[in-house]
């Protein structure tokens, strides 16, 4: 038996390594017995044989070597075993390795244990140098007379795990072999073995355990599911006092076992894509998997969606709302309550074997909403404006000002607006838009994605209708004479046109040269009972002007006019 290949590298670079990493511990071999040992010989190790191995610095060949087992450090401790029948061996370049030729036997009668270990050994040229392991608290250097379970022939039955293939047949060869004796057999079943592995999976590594079941012939062998790559695996047996497998044999190590990774992609989405609270949609998809270069249907694989995505560095996922087993064709669908708005991750659960894929979509769920201080006014020129609160979730919510003849049917948008930015839970909003002379008017948020319909109480709005006509004694007055305007004033009642007393009216003029919007009032004053007005005045210093008649704005009347009349003084 001889020693690790990894060690042996180590060993030929640095000897204190060796020492710790070989033996765990960073100390010199003779640290125990009494002062610090040659530096040609850093360690001497028992092998699963029964022979004894012991390593020398890598300069150093000596021409005879001795290994001298006694039954104490005393000075005057009886040699237990002593010989000279050591193979040269250097496993690695720079490494020298003297093994015993044959199984280390004590005398009749010695017990199991550890036992101090001497070297004497010659160089070409030298003196012969002494070097002693002492009694070691840890063992290290010492023999390890024991029965030792020597492992030959490890091996899995498949190069690989995958998805399809996740269990591996770990094998191999058990030996018991008893220095005492010399005899060298099958393990018997009553000694437990076991693999002792680390597995990499997504994220995280963990130590793993698998029994295995050895027969008459001392094979062995086990299932192993690691569910990932298997690596630092070693052939296990309880320590006892009569027993053991030296821990430095390299024929205990399980070979590492890749996790070959398949590539998939998945699609996914809501139908529908809004729900009310409670309410429930169907999540519907497929999953494909990469077989060489051909997506093909990944059928019979657990696919799952979350409210969150999976943590693909721990390997996990929560917040589960649904999964089920993908058909034959790859396909899959089920239901969902909604709740609130949520982004849906949906995915195959981690595993070292899958590939980190999942898509994302979204559900909504619109939240109620309210609006608050409505206010609405109509003006002389019937345009209609109102202010209030949109609340809830009003960023960017559509609004819109509507108008019905009736109260009832046929509301038609005549005004919208898009709700600013919310402050302190609500949005301000404004609308204003050309109305009815008479009408109810509402604002009202359709529902959408994010908010449930939602609108104001519906008041009605109107003012009194009135029209005006105009007359004039003559167009064409001489300078310094008198002409006269006058007109009637009617409104619309509720048993039709009447006219109005008592109205207010401006007569009002405008020149050629200017616009008819700029308006100058020159003289006012209010109707009759029977809605008539007249102004006589002197119209030679406004030269060639415009002139109409206007009710002067108020409260309760929409705005009115009467035709235009030019008039031309000479």
């Amino acid at each position: 038996m001889r020693i690790a290949r990894t060690w042996r590298r180590a060993a030929a670079r640095t000897a204190v390594f060796v020492i710790a990493g070989a033996l765990g511990a960073g100390v010199a071999p003779n640290a125990f017995a009494g002062g610090p040992p040659p530096a040609s010989v850093f360690s001497v190790i028992t092998n699963a044989d029964g022979t004894v191995s012991v390593y020398l610095d890598h300069d150093v060949t000596p021409d005879w070597l001795k290994v001298t087992v006694r039954s104490s450090t005393a000075a005057d401790a009886a040699v237990l075993y002593s010989t000279e029948d050591v193979s040269l061996s250097h496993p690695v370049p720079d490494l020298a390795e003297e093994t015993t030729d044959a199984m280390v036997r004590l005398p009749a009668g010695t017990g199991y244990g550890y036992y101090p270990v001497d070297v004497d050994f010659q160089v070409s040229g030298g003196t012969v140098q002494h070097w002693t392991s002492g009694l070691d608290p840890l063992h290290q250097n010492m023999l390890d007379y024991r029965r030792h379970v020597a492992i030959s022939d490890v091996s899995f039955d498949r190069a690989s795990t995958d998805y399809d293939h996740p269990t591996a047949v770990l094998s191999g060869h058990a030996d018991l072999v008893d220095p005492a004796t010399g005899e060298r057999g099958p393990l018997p079943s009553s000694i437990p073995l076991s693999a002792n592995y680390e597995v990499s999976g997504p994220g995280s590594s963990e130590s793993r355990s698998a029994a295995l079941s050895t027969d008459a012939k001392g094979d062995f062998r086990g299932s192993l599911v690691p569910g990932g790559e298997v690596f630092l695996g070693t052939v296990y047996t309880p320590t006892t006092a009569d027993t053991d497998v030296p821990a430095n044999a390299p024929s205990i190590h399980i070979p590492d076992l890749p996790a070959v990774v398949t590539q998939y992609r998945v699609s996914a989405a809501p139908t529908p894509g809004v729900v009310h609270k409670g309410g429930t949609f169907t999540v519907h998809g497929s999953v494909q998997r990469l077989v060489g270069s051909t997506w093909e249907p990944f059928a019979g694989v657990p696919v799952y969606t979350a409210s969150r995505g999976p943590n693909w560095s721990r390997g996990t996922a929560d917040h589960l709302l649904a999964s089920m087993p993908t058909n034959a064709d790859g396909t899959f669908s089920y239901q969902i309550t909604g709740n609130a708005t949520t982004t849906l991750s949906t995915f195959l659960y981690p595993s070292a074997y899958l590939s980190t894929t999942s898509v994302e979509s979204t559900i909504y769920v619109p939240t109620p909403g309210s609006i608050t201080l409505p206010k609405f006014t109509i003006d002389q020129d019937a345009t209609v404006k109102t202010t209030g609160r949109l609340n809830g979730n009003c960023a960017g919510q559509p609004l819109y000002l509507q108008y019905s003849a009736d109260g009832r049917t046929g509301w038609r948008n005549i005004g919208e607006s898009t709700a600013p930015a919310a402050t302190n839970g609500y949005c301000s909003y404004y609308l204003f838009a050309n109305g009815g002379w008479d009408g109810w008017y509402r604002v009202y948020h359709p529902e959408t994605k994010e908010m449930l319909a939602v609108q104001t109480q519906t008041p009605r709005l109107r003012r009194t209708r009135t029209q005006m006509s105009l007359k004039v004694s003559t167009t064409r007055p001489a300078h310094g004479s008198k002409v006269t305007f006058s007109g009637v004033v009617i409104q619309l009642g509720s048993t039709g046109w009447v006219h109005e007393n008592k109205a207010h009216v401006v007569l009002r003029h405008a020149y050629q040269s200017g616009n008819y919007s700029d308006w100058w009032p020159t003289v006012s004053g209010y109707t009759d009972a029977a809605g008539r007005f007249s102004f006589t005045l002197d119209v030679g210093k406004y030269g060639h002007a415009f002139w109409s008649a206007a009710l002067e704005p108020d409260s309760t009347h929409y705005v009115s006019a009467s035709p235009v009349i030019g008039v031309q003084a000479y």
